[in-house]
């Protein structure tokens, strides 16, 4: 696949993904290790509010929301996730390999 076929076929699925959970509610991500303090951070081009094992994203504005690099910023540096919205299987996967262990 061409960089340009996969550039276009990331875009989607981040743009399906936002539009998905822009009509579900808010997107939320649940650690799989719980915070132990109430945290703000901003990842994938929002700002979310973690409390415990989820965090949920603070924003309506979804225009700069990357869902992929928002789970890999957050498993950087809180670990692995076990769900992150409507996310597949396959791309939370994708996401879980950059998590500190």
């Amino acid at each position: 696949m061409t960089k340009i076929a996969t550039f276009m076929t990331a875009m989607a699925a981040a743009c399906s993904l936002a539009g998905a959970a822009m009509a579900d509610g808010p997107i939320s991500a649940t650690l799989q290790t719980p915070m132990t303090s109430a945290t703000e951070l901003n990842a994938g081009g929002v700002v979310w509010a973690c409390q415990g094992a989820t965090c949920t994203v603070q924003s309506n504005d979804l225009t700069l929301f990357d869902p992929l690099d928002a789970c890999k910023s957050i498993a950087r540096d809180y670990g692995v996730i076990s769900s992150f919205g409507g996310m597949s299987a396959v791309n939370l996967a994708k996401c879980n390999r950059v998590a500190h262990h």
